[in-house]
């Protein structure tokens, strides 16, 4: 008589012990799978986390941007009398100008040059810019200095404050640190008064870029935007803040090709998972089809045969992902560190990724079950 497997041992389970190297080799090409689209999904995430990274941080509720505004690394002009005359509409408490640019930064004792995103504002209001420094306005007041991003790539030399450095050409000073985090916009960021932007760029009169318009307590933002559009010439857009990231999405995710090579690569590392644990299942159950007709020779249940496969299948999934992600927590960490890109084994990405793991299992395992279904206890005689 054939001895019962002790109870409580999963019948999916045993099959899996019992071809121990076998189980290894599925496990490792699945979780590789896994990984890949934990990675694929993070460069994603820092796509979107650099599509926001300066619309998220405007202090205000409306912007007022040229129509040929596309994003902040080619934002166009606007004309100064615009905010202006922004300000003669009800509601409106303050239309601040923002300078947007790109600037070379070389660090003293620091062979090479970066590419550095520069934000120039005014001294006389309130910085447009969350999440700043208490005493930003007091150090950008000194002469030539700048605020830089600490989230700075570390290739762009130190970043400690009174030390000196050139952008383009022209010497300044760090009097201290903010956080921003551009991620693909540049190597980093600065921020300056509009006083030491128009130095550097040459252009004393020179048109601000956009316009972050802060509204009276009471003001309703929709109320003001009608106004300000019906109030203000064709040559500027006004667009609430949710519009803006819109756009910031629509250009970094839909009309650059990051956007659609992250996205592609999830769909390669799912169909490469799927194509490697298809195949091991059905080889097993090739190689192994005496013993499944034989169980139904004995009287096991289709359904329970079919239940062995979808869940050797789920466990595939939990030992695939479990070092996947430690793997990709570890491999962002590495490239957080050497990049500053903001790249993380997100909550969001990681329910993703494992709800992709056992879709991309289960998906193999309900296809290879064709293979069961041969197995005809005739065959045993």
């Amino acid at each position: 008589m054939t001895p019962r497997a002790p109870r409580g041992v999963p019948l999916a389970l045993r099959f899996l012990a019992h071809r121990r190297l076998r189980t290894t080799v599925a496990a490792s090409g699945i979780a590789f799978a896994t990984l890949f689209m934990f990675v694929q999904l993070g460069f994603y995430g820092a796509v979107t986390n650099t599509a926001l990274a300066v619309a998220s941080r405007l202090d205000g509720a409306l912007v007022i941007v040229s129509p040929r505004f596309v994003h902040f690394a080619e934002p166009g002009a606007i004309e100064r009398q615009r905010l202006f005359q922004a300000l003669a509409v009800p509601g409106v408490a303050r239309a601040t100008p923002m300078y947007l640019g790109y600037t070379d930064w070389r660090s003293q004792g620091v062979a090479g040059t970066c590419r550095m995103f520069t934000i120039g504002v005014p001294l006389d209001a309130p910085l447009p810019l969350a999440a700043e420094p208490p005493d930003a306005l007091t150090l950008l007041r000194r002469t030539n200095a700048v605020l830089v991003d600490r989230l700075t790539q570390t290739k762009c030399g130190p970043l400690d404050a009174d030390r000196g450095v050139e952008i383009r050409q022209q010497p300044v000073r760090i009097a201290g640190a903010f956080e921003l985090g551009v991620g693909f916009l540049g190597d980093g960021a600065v921020l300056l008064s509009d006083d030491t932007y128009a130095a550097v760029f040459g252009a004393r009169d020179a048109e601000p870029s956009i316009g972050i318009v802060t509204l009276q307590p009471d003001a309703d933002p929709g109320d003001v935007r009608r106004r300000l559009a019906a109030a203000l010439p064709s040559d500027v857009r006004v667009l609430t803040m949710a519009e803006l990231r819109d756009i910031q999405l629509q250009h970094w995710i839909r009309d650059t090709a990051a956007g659609n090579i992250f996205s592609l690569g999830t769909v390669a590392g799912f169909v490469v998972g799927f194509v490697v644990l298809y195949q091991i299942l059905s080889s097993d159950i090739r190689t192994q089809i005496a013993q499944y007709a034989t169980m139904r020779a004995i009287g096991v249940a289709d359904r329970r045969l079919y239940g062995c496969v979808l869940g050797q299948a789920s466990i595939f999934a939990v030992l695939a992902f479990v070092p996947a992600w430690m793997a990709a927590a570890a491999v962002f960490s590495v490239i957080r560190q050497s990049t500053r890109l903001p790249i993380a084994a997100t909550v969001g990405n990681t329910t993703l990724v494992f709800g992709l793991t056992v879709v991309m299992c289960l998906s193999a395992a309900a296809l290879s079950l064709r293979r069961l279904a041969l197995a005809d206890p005739a065959d045993l005689f």
